[in-house]
């Protein structure tokens, strides 16, 4: 998969100093995806290390389920602790 493809739609969640970009694609066939790059600078050196998955339609509704599911948990078990 070429990596410059066309951004049709970004966004961009600021987190210290971690940046996640959430961008929308779309294959030489049309089909859009979902690419969420993590952009971290390494202090040691100032540059930046990149992490990035890729979600196709067929993948979305497990990924959100699973997500939630995982938030629910940390979320819960940060409450349990602060009791």
């Amino acid at each position: 998969m070429r990596e410059d493809l066309e951004i049709l739609q970004t966004s961009v969640v600021k987190a210290g100093s971690r940046r996640y970009y959430i961008d929308t694609k779309q294959t030489s066939n049309a089909q859009k995806y979902i690419v969420i790059t993590e952009s971290k600078k390494v202090k040691e050196n100032g540059t930046y290390e990149i992490n990035r998955i890729r979600l196709y339609p067929e993948d979305f509704d497990k990924f959100l389920i699973s997500l939630h599911k995982t938030i629910r948990t940390i979320q819960n078990e940060s409450n349990v602790s602060k009791s």
